[in-house]
């Protein structure tokens, strides 16, 4: 089909230029075979003819009109019987192979003789110099036409399909793979568009089914980890209940390390979930106005080893969702308690339309360079590759303290580390 349609584009290509210069060649010999100028005199000369033959027996006394040339009247015998300039023909010959016209002149319905005419060399001139430049232009006129024919022809057929071809592959680079590329049979490009198009499809049909396995991988890695946290949760409160019954001081050690053990487990298996359904666009956080004294409640929920000393926090409204809020202080607590060496200050002030919670304690000093990689997704600083974790704890905090349109980031003087969560205020 793309082809047949191909074959006929070209035959159309190679007939236009073709007639274009047929064409030019019948203007170009129409223009050559134009008369030299003498239509405008054709009148003066028939005058001359007439006056001939009426002064036929003395053509001196005749009465002839200028017309800016000279003239020779003949017998039909060839005698010359009138010159009126030295330059004026004396033969029918020399007359007709300098292109002159040549009358009879007529009288009582006979030819007594002729009339030859010398044209003016300047006016000859003249009439060469616009047949040439005539010529010229209609020259310049067809190369015009047949360039500007061309020139239409393949902005139609080449140039205006291809910038659609760049078009389309500007549109599926970026990433819209549902921009259909038109297919026309009748441009040079018909395959190529085709294979394209067939292309955009294939790579479309490839990313949804990439999107459904990603989707799918994420639907199981979210239902195991809330399967996980059921018996996890069941040992943890075993061992919880064990330590309160044994006496021996040996089994008691086991059992607070496998009750820490479960802590981290539970911490792990939390972080995954959450990820997994931020992934999933389904980690729904609902925020609503929340009294600022509710921040204690928070904190002291968040603080199982009661580390934290919260002090001076102001009487506010902020604008936070509870649950994903002591999420976040549950994950920043842990991770102080987990790398920090001494308990876990936390100060606050107002500061335009938030509220500044500083949560800061003391242990390793963390770089300037750490510091803006601490809320990627999976990193982990230098200071944690002895101590167990995901690299995934700021990195919900992150995403969570967005979705209330609040704001997360750390600081570090000396060896006390800061983080500084940004609540907004209503």
């Amino acid at each position: 089909m793309y082809l047949r349609g191909n074959g006929n584009m070209k035959k159309r290509f190679l007939l236009l230029p073709i007639l274009v210069f047929l064409a030019g060649c019948f203007w170009a010999a129409g223009v050559y075979r134009m008369p030299a100028g003498w239509d405008n005199d054709i009148i003066l000369l028939n005058r001359i003819a007439q006056e001939s033959a009426r002064c036929w027996e003395d053509l001196q006394k005749g009465e002839f009109p200028d017309y800016g040339g000279s003239f020779s009247v003949l017998g039909l015998d060839g005698t010359v019987r009138y010159r009126s300039g030295e330059d004026a023909p004396v033969s029918v010959m020399e007359a007709v192979s300098m292109g002159n016209p040549v009358l009879d002149v007529e009288k009582e319905g006979g030819i007594i003789g002729k009339v030859l005419v010398s044209r003016n060399p300047g006016e000859l001139l003249l009439a060469y110099r616009n047949r040439a430049a005539l010529g010229v232009l209609a020259a310049a006129a067809i190369f015009a036409l047949c360039t500007g024919g061309c020139l239409a022809f393949l902005n139609h057929t080449i140039l205006r399909p291809f910038r659609k071809l760049e078009h389309f592959a500007a549109e599926v680079a970026g990433g819209n793979l549902d921009f259909a590329l038109e297919r026309n049979k009748n441009n040079m490009f018909g395959a190529f568009t085709e294979s394209f198009d067939l292309m955009r499809e294939q790579l479309k049909e490839a990313r949804e089914k990439e999107y459904l396995a990603n989707r799918n991988q994420k639907e199981l890695v979210a239902s195991l980890s809330h399967d996980i946290k059921t018996p996890v949760t069941s040992i943890r409160v075993s061992a919880e209940l064990l330590l309160e019954l044994e006496k021996e001081e040996r089994l008691k050690e086991k059992l607070r390390m496998i009750y820490r053990k479960t802590e981290q487990i539970e911490e792990l298996v939390t972080n995954l979930f959450s990820t997994t359904l931020q992934d999933m666009e389904q980690l729904t956080v609902t925020p609503e106005a929340v009294y600022s004294r509710e921040l204690e409640r928070l904190i002291r929920s968040a603080d199982p080893r009661e580390k934290v000393r919260a002090e001076g926090i102001p009487d506010c409204m902020l604008y936070l969702d509870e649950i994903r809020f002591t999420q976040v202080l549950s994950n920043i607590i842990s991770n102080a308690c987990k790398y920090g060496e001494s308990d876990i200050r936390v100060d606050t002030s107002l500061i335009d339309s938030h509220l500044k919670l500083y949560i800061r304690n003391s242990g390793n000093p963390v770089s300037e360079e750490e510091l803006s990689l601490l809320m990627n997704k999976f990193y982990r600083g230098k200071n944690a590759e002895k101590v167990s974790g995901s690299g995934l704890g700021l990195y919900i905090c992150k995403k969570l303290m967005e979705q209330m349109q609040g704001e997360i980031y750390c600081t570090c003087s000396g060896n006390e580390f800061t983080v500084v969560l940004m609540i907004k205020l209503i």
